[in-house]
């Protein structure tokens, strides 16, 4: 139960992001929007790393 509740919540919350990122205008699609987000989380992840 647990486990589920914290799943739900999870993907509440990314749902919402991407939704939110969509209603921006990033681009005509919901799938665009979920794309943009990951890209950004590497790029994220990258620069704290040092990478670039």
């Amino acid at each position: 139960e647990e486990t589920r509740r914290r799943l739900e919540a999870i993907m509440a919350n990314n749902f919402k992001r991407v939704y939110d990122k969509w209603v921006s205008g990033t681009g005509k699609m919901m799938r665009d929007a979920a794309y943009v987000l990951a890209v950004e989380r590497v790029y994220k992840a990258m620069k704290l790393r040092g990478w670039i």
